[in-house]
């Protein structure tokens, strides 16, 4: 049973969990869902729904996959820890900080880009394809 506020996705395949957990995704979250103190809001119609994300290829949706599995493998490697605590910025272990890089570095493969001077780079070129995606479902 869940509460009004949590967000379920029935047999999701794992590249789904690989694209909600790239930077990419929680800086749109961020943007527009926004945060309640210093949690986020979370909305399937603001944030899961209108996320710009082209059509992946089975091949890239494979490599989300493996970083998927990696970085559930580097979390199952601290077993006593709460998951506030492993991603703590001042306590997140090195590996699992590098199974999500690669994880990000799978998903901005998706996209035209993969380079971006910073994150406001990357928020501006995911806005950039939101109006794309509107006015094609638009027109």
């Amino acid at each position: 049973m869940t509460t009004h506020s949590a967000q379920i996705l029935y047999d999701a395949d794992p590249y789904v969990f690989g694209v909600i957990s790239s930077r990419a995704h929680m800086l749109w979250t961020k943007a527009v869902g926004g945060c309640l103190e210093s949690r986020i809001r979370y909305s399937n119609v603001l944030c899961y729904n209108n996320f710009p994300i082209p059509d992946i290829s089975e091949k890239k949706k494979e490599q989300i996959r493996n970083c998927v599995f990696e970085v559930l493998a580097k979390r199952e490697q601290y077993p006593e820890r709460k998951i506030s605590d492993l991603y703590d910025p001042d306590k997140m272990p090195p590996d699992l900080l590098e199974a999500h890089k690669q994880l990000d570095l799978a998903v901005l493969a998706c996209y035209d880009r993969t380079e971006f001077k910073n994150d406001d780079d990357l928020l501006t070129y995911l806005f950039k394809l939101y109006e794309k995606m509107t006015e094609a479902k638009s027109a």
